[in-house]
């Protein structure tokens, strides 16, 4: 499948840890390989195998940036799981303009540093991680990792189950660099620098003190840009302070828009590919709403006022701040997310205070002063807030979830939160509520009575596929189980459920306990309400959340579904004995609808498919193909019984179990059956009974996916 391959280059980022290893950006100056090398990759060291045992491989626990390595490495092309609304790796990587991914079976340190301005910089971003983690132990401190997030942009450094608390109750943009952040360090700065400037009046009479500070507080922003890993945010905050600072110090005036529109071109001109990503949209879109309710209202701006009186003033201009950035991301979050936080304006009248004005600031200035103390008091400051978020995600109406928008809803939403958000007195202002309402409206069936939609979804090595009618769902089988933190059911089957509209599953079926059938079952079962669950007969899903129905999956059982029939075959009556394996125990289906059929057979092998043909088996149009195409399975008698059009191989993409099998492809092909498999095409869908079958990558495809025929793709390397 792959070859060994020499490279010399330099580490040229900070390492992310993963649950095994760690993984990095390598920039390859020179190797051996006859054929090209793309100059930076991205490379994976496991230093645990999948039972958590170490693997010796010579390198060391914490691979440095700037450090010169002669890797032997495993090559392959970028790819990731390609399902609708899902995360596009692919794509991030090629913004990254990493061109191969591999891992590294072993490797000689041949310098310990190369300065670049790169590696310099990641290495004190390094250097800054590690002493947060010697002054604040994850064993101690659980939300220490909030605040190496907050220094330096690390956002691997927060556990999983923290970002779901904070996408619940909406302070996700809180918990990394944001422009505030960058904002309030500049402006700290350049107030603290002015102050001590007018008081040295050697100084003050060469350079006025404003401009000195307005120097300083811009040099502030771009080094903690800089540390902070230069993401959209706060690049774009950098780009806008640079305006601003250039007009105050040449005494021009420029428009908060203008300046806006001019960082968002900047941007676009260091990252052209910056707009495929979620981040850039929010980022820009909730500034300009910022700068659009600021403008948009009116009061007495009178600074004699008396302080009770500017403190009304304030707390009404942050509650419509607040509003505007609320509804009018509505629509984005929901075309990115599919989900919106319910609480998010009440828990960030109480987060941005506290972490802007009061966490953020501390953490900075605990890079600048090596007093460990002030990160001990930053982090005994943020538990607090962590546990108040903590119960509010807790809470039933903490989060909403809605389809992903048509374009059309889309677009009327965004027009229509615009108006909204007109000053107040505009005639007719209330009739945008018009525009905003098919965002939120329930969508009605996509499926059409005496019909069936069959979603094979792309989730790696395993199996999850989602079938339905007009008024019902069903899911069979909930893909592999990835890590500690992720499972194909919160990573890839919940949030396509609910992009599609799917706030509940009429039922699952867990066809048996392997963990690359099984291994989202419980995430998909704490997510959303399921009706029954047809557990595997070693496993006990349904009677682990309460309300849940058991259902046997056993031969002859059969129901019907807005007309559309629903067959188990197998396997037969009778417990399992306990030394039967589990593929053996494997459910399996039939789907019929207008005189079409397809069979979903799970993980049988060549003695389960002998039973179903002694008990004969019926031609099925579409075949999910045994076992991911291995070679105990997709026997030539099953295959001349069954009959299939159209045969859909649920496999991973360079799978360590080399599925499918080529003898296996070689017999489908013989019998001129025409083959999808997701490793290729993504998520596969078939259309019963038009017979309307798509593979998403054919459908979705982008130029930065990499055609049939490269090095690369072939396995090569």
């Amino acid at each position: 499948m792959g070859r060994n391959i020499e490279v010399v280059g330099m580490v040229d980022s900070l390492p992310d840890r993963t649950a095994r290893g760690q993984r990095f950006l390598f920039r390859v100056e020179h190797t051996e390989h006859p054929g090209p090398i793309p100059g930076l990759i991205q490379l994976s060291v496991w230093q645990k195998d999948t039972e958590g045992e170490a693997i010796n491989n010579g390198i060391p626990q914490r691979i440095q940036p700037g450090e010169r390595w002669k890797f032997t490495v495993r090559l392959k092309r970028p790819h990731g799981l390609a399902n609708p609304h899902g995360y596009d790796v692919e794509a991030r990587l090629f913004e990254m303009g990493v061109r191969a991914t591999g891992y590294i079976r072993g490797g000689q340190l041949l310098d310990p540093f190369v300065a670049t301005p790169s590696t310099l910089i990641a290495r004190l971003r390094a250097q800054i991680r590690e002493r947060f983690e010697r002054v604040l132990p994850s064993e101690g401190y659980p939300d220490a990792g909030i605040l190496t997030a907050l220094a330096i942009g690390d956002q691997k450094a927060i556990p999983g189950d923290m970002w779901q608390v904070f996408a619940k109750t909406g302070t996700t943009h809180l918990m990394s660099i944001s422009g505030l952040h960058v904002t309030l360090f500049s402006g700290l700065v350049a107030v603290l620098v002015a102050w001590c400037w007018r008081r040295t009046p050697r100084l003050a009479s060469r350079v006025p003190a404003q401009r000195a500070g307005v120097f300083c507080g811009w040099f502030a922003a771009a080094f903690y840009t800089l540390i902070a890993g230069a993401g959209i945010p706060a690049l774009r905050t950098l780009f806008m302070l640079t305006v601003g600072a250039l007009a105050l110090m040449t005494g021009r005036h420029v428009s908060p828009f203008r300046i806006l529109l001019l960082a968002l071109v900047v941007v676009l001109l260091f990252d052209p590919w910056a707009g495929m990503s979620p981040g850039f949209w929010l980022s820009f879109v909730a500034v300009g709403l910022l700068l659009w309710a600021a403008l948009s209202e009116h009061g007495d701006a009178d600074e004699q006022a008396s302080l009770g009186r500017r403190l009304r003033r304030w707390i009404r201009g942050f509650g419509r701040t607040q509003w505007a950035v609320t509804i009018g991301t509505l629509p984005f979050l929901l075309m990115f997310f599919s989900q919106f936080s319910l609480i998010s304006p009440l828990t960030n009248a109480i987060a941005i205070p506290w972490v802007s004005g009061v966490v953020t600031p501390l953490t900075i200035v605990a890079l600048v002063i090596p007093w460990d103390g002030l990160l001990v008091l930053a982090d005994a400051l943020m538990s607090p807030l962590v546990s108040m978020l903590s119960w509010a995600a807790a809470l039933p109406v903490a989060i909403w979830h809605a389809p992903v928008p048509t374009p059309l809803v889309f677009s009327l939403a965004v027009v229509g939160a615009l108006w909204w958000l007109l000053p107040a007195g505009m005639p007719g202002r209330w009739m945008a509520l018009f525009l905003c309402l098919p965002l939120v409206w329930p969508r009605t069936a996509q499926i059409p009575e005496g019909q069936a939609r069959i979603d094979v979804l792309d989730v790696g090595q395993g199996l999850a596929v989602v079938i339905r009618t007009h008024n019902h769902s069903l899911l069979y089988d909930t893909g592999p189980y990835y890590s500690g933190v992720a499972d194909a059911g919160d990573r890839v089957i919940v949030p396509y459920l609910r992009a599609i509209g799917v706030d509940r599953l009429d039922g699952m079926i867990v066809t048996h306990r392997d963990t690359d059938h099984s291994g989202g079952a419980q995430s998909v079962l704490e997510s959303m309400p399921v009706t029954w669950v047809a557990d595997a007969p070693d496993t006990h899903f349904a009677h682990g959340v309460p309300g849940v129905q058991p259902k046997r999956c056993a031969a002859g059982t059969d129901w019907r579904w807005d007309g559309v029939r629903f067959e188990f075959l197998y396997p037969q009556g009778g417990l399992p004995t306990a030394d039967q394996a589990s593929n053996h125990q494997s459910c399996v289906l039939r789907v019929s609808v207008g005189g079409k059929s397809m069979l979903l057979t799970s993980d049988i092998e060549t003695p389960d498919e002998t039973s179903l043909l002694a008990r004969g088996i019926d031609r099925s149009n579409v075949m999910l193909v045994p076992h991911h195409g291995s070679g105990t399975s997709s026997g030539p008698n099953f295959l001349d019984a069954v009959q299939p059009e159209v045969a859909v191989i649920p496999v991973g993409y360079r799978n360590r179990y080399r599925h499918p099998k080529p003898d296996v492809l070689s017999a489908y092909e013989a019998r001129r059956i025409k083959v999808f498999r997701t490793d290729h095409d993504g998520m596969v869908q078939i259309s019963l009974p038009s017979m309307i079958i798509t593979g998403y990558r054919q459908t979705h495809r982008r130029y930065w996916m990499d055609q049939p025929g490269s090095a690369l793709a072939q396995g090569d390397e």
